[in-house]
């Protein structure tokens, strides 16, 4: 039973866990090429997931601890792909209809990016300990790109502009109406300082207050 497993607040089933790495292996009959693919599921020993109202984008650590080899065959240069599902008990697609958890795979469309390898150390011969930084892929577009243009409109319909065009976002946005029309001129800002910048100057329809932030969740933006 899963549930056993888990002693305090905070803890999560791991469901799956999967590096795709950039070398590249045989798919098998009628898959051609693909991305080496490998299961790390049993090597993790702890997630660390960075969410909340002061992070634009979701981010985060993963502890494996490898005992046999494993990710010798890789190896780990810190540009893979990560792969992987958690949960709290009760909260599957198999128990409610709304799940709760994270889904940071090729299916659902949101693997997370791994850019940092750090701390590899041998705490006992033969065993070697691996912390991954991981991010999503908002955050590598980000730093990839710089805005230099004229926004003429809602500052809610700006910040959708900046997140499906220049973050190349396809993720759930969840946000309140502005008003009224502005425009503002941004002079090479990152699409996230953009969306800071406009969110500090914009003000609500609805409630007439300001006050705005920009987040990412497990749901989306």
């Amino acid at each position: 039973d899963n549930t056993e497993k888990l002693i305090r607040a905070g803890e999560y089933i791991i469901d799956t866990a999967e590096i795709l790495s950039y070398r590249i292996s045989d798919g098998g009959p009628g898959q051609g090429l693909q991305p080496f693919r490998m299961d790390i599921s049993e090597l993790v020993q702890e997630i660390q997931l960075f969410e909340g109202i002061n992070y634009s984008t979701m981010a985060g650590a993963m502890v494996l601890v490898d005992a046999s080899g494993v990710l010798d065959r890789l190896p780990l240069t810190g540009n893979e792909l990560l792969e992987f599902t958690a949960h709290t008990p009760g909260f599957t697609p198999n128990d409610t209809k709304y799940p709760r958890g994270y889904d940071f795979t090729m299916q659902s469309g949101f693997p997370m990016f791994v850019y940092k390898v750090r701390n590899i150390a041998e705490p006992s011969p033969g065993v070697k300990t691996y912390i991954l930084e991981f991010c999503s892929k908002e955050k590598i577009k980000d730093s990839q790109r710089k805005i230099c243009r004229a926004f003429e409109s809602p500052i809610h319909e700006s910040v959708i502009k900046v997140l499906r065009k220049y973050l190349k976002s396809n993720k759930d946005l969840f946000y309140e109406k502005t008003n009224p029309v502005v425009k503002y001129v941004i002079p090479k800002k990152s699409p996230i300082d953009t969306i800071r910048f406009l969110g500090s100057e914009a003000i609500s329809d609805k409630f007439k207050s300001a006050g705005f932030f920009f987040w990412e969740t497990s749901d989306g933006f």
